[in-house]
């Protein structure tokens, strides 16, 4: 069988798309290879799709330092269907969007939290607070050679607000029930 398929346009100008001649399928086998690649190509094609729109991490807070520098963001991450929602806070230059991929560069990185807040106390001085957490990633200083070519430099601070211990009950004995 032997497929034309043309475009005409509004001149009648005929333009030839496709012309291929197809025999007519005796094998199953070529059925059953054709149904595997259609079926690959849309699963693959659907993960691009989830991974670009699904995982973008949630920006909650934007500060930016007195000095306007710099920019303290804090995101909410989700870890997936067995893992639950964390925050993370990141130092970046004014107006930067934070991706999936800038989540390993995070200044606190923590679950199971409370209250968990960010501030400026002062130009390069970066204040963390929360009541309960339970803490992945810490560093107390953060700089970049895109500012003052690594001469500025921000020190972060923790502070917890709980007077029973930052971990909560179910985080001190996780197998109890």
């Amino acid at each position: 069988m032997i497929i034309n398929l043309t475009l005409v346009s509004a001149d009648g100008f005929q333009i030839p798309v496709l012309r291929q001649a197809f025999s007519v399928v005796r094998n199953t086998m070529e059925i059953r290879y054709l149904a595997i690649v259609i079926i690959f190509a849309t699963l693959f094609s659907c993960n691009n799709i989830h991974k670009n729109s699904v995982d973008l991490p949630k920006e909650l807070k934007r500060v930016s330092s007195p000095d306007k520098k710099v920019d303290a963001v804090l995101v909410e991450t989700n870890g997936g269907a067995t893992t639950p929602f964390g925050n993370a806070v990141f130092l970046v230059l004014p107006r930067k969007k934070i991706n999936q991929d800038d989540l390993k560069y995070a200044i606190f990185n923590a679950d199971h939290y409370q209250n968990i807040d960010i501030k400026w106390e002062a130009n390069k001085q970066l204040l963390i607070s929360y009541n309960k957490a339970r803490i992945f990633t810490y560093t107390n200083f953060w700089q970049t050679d895109e500012i003052e070519n690594w001469n500025y430099v921000v020190e972060i601070k923790l502070q917890c607000s709980s007077t029973n211990g930052q971990l909560s009950e179910k985080d001190k004995h996780p197998m109890s029930k």
